[in-house]
This record gives structure tokens, sequence and C-alpha cells, in this order.
């Protein structure tokens, strides 16, 4: 039963967060690039090179990358991976083969990095999507 939670544990709780933190993410880099693409509707009658105008908006020209959620969605399970990786090592070495406290407390620091990051980020987000009404 330890092993089986020190293996799904991670992975579930840290997708939880990570995964809702990039939904966050997406919709308010969604609503910046539609600002970005009205201000651009304007500008391109005063300067008729619309690649000049993308390459200086930050959410235009990263619509193929940081702005994309296929591709978001792959850096985003790359990283639940490998933090719920090493969460799953120092749990199952903690708890279950060397039942050393060490391993214990290097795992509950771990889960103090991992969640307050994302957790921050959440914040962060929240503070700087601009406002709309439907």
């Amino acid at each position: 039963n330890g092993i089986v939670w020190s293996i799904t544990y991670p992975y579930g709780a840290y997708g939880v967060v990570t995964f809702n933190t990039l939904r966050y993410y997406m919709i308010y880099y969604d609503l910046n690039f539609l600002n970005s693409s009205k201000d651009l509707e304007w500008k391109k009658y005063i300067n008729s090179s619309l690649s000049t105008l993308s390459k200086e908006n930050w959410y235009i020209s990263h619509r193929g990358n940081l702005g994309n959620e296929k591709f978001m969605i792959i850096v985003t399970s790359i990283v639940v991976l490998i933090a719920g990786s090493v969460a799953m090592v120092l749990r199952i070495l903690g708890f279950q083969i060397l039942n050393d406290p060490k391993y214990f407390y290097a795992a509950q620091f771990w889960d103090v990095l991992f969640y307050t990051f994302p957790l921050l980020l959440a914040f962060v987000i929240y503070y700087k999507t601009p406002s709309f009404s439907d």
C-alpha cells in the first residue's frame, strides 16, 4: 500500500496543480493574444509590414510555441514526469527501502518547492490577466 501511494501520489497531485496552472496560463495568453490582435488590426493601416508588427508583439510572435496548447501540454507533462519521478524516488527510498527520515524530509522539501512555484505562478497570472467583459 505504501509503495502504491509513493508511486501514484506525486504524479496525481503534481499533475492536478500544474495542469490547472497551465489552464490559467492558456486563458491569460489567449486574452492577451486577442488584445494584441485587435491592436494589430489598426496598426497595419499605418505600417503595411505585418511581419514587422508581429515581431514587435510578444503574444503574436510566440503563438506557435508558448501560445500553442499542444506544445504547452507536452512541456507541462515532461515537467510533471520529472518532478513526480524525483518525488517518487525520494518517497520509496525514505519509506520503503532505507527507512531513513532524511529522505522523508527531502520529499517534503521537494513537495514545498514544486507546489509553491505553480501556485505563485497562478497568482501572478491572476493579477496580470487583463479585465474583460462578456
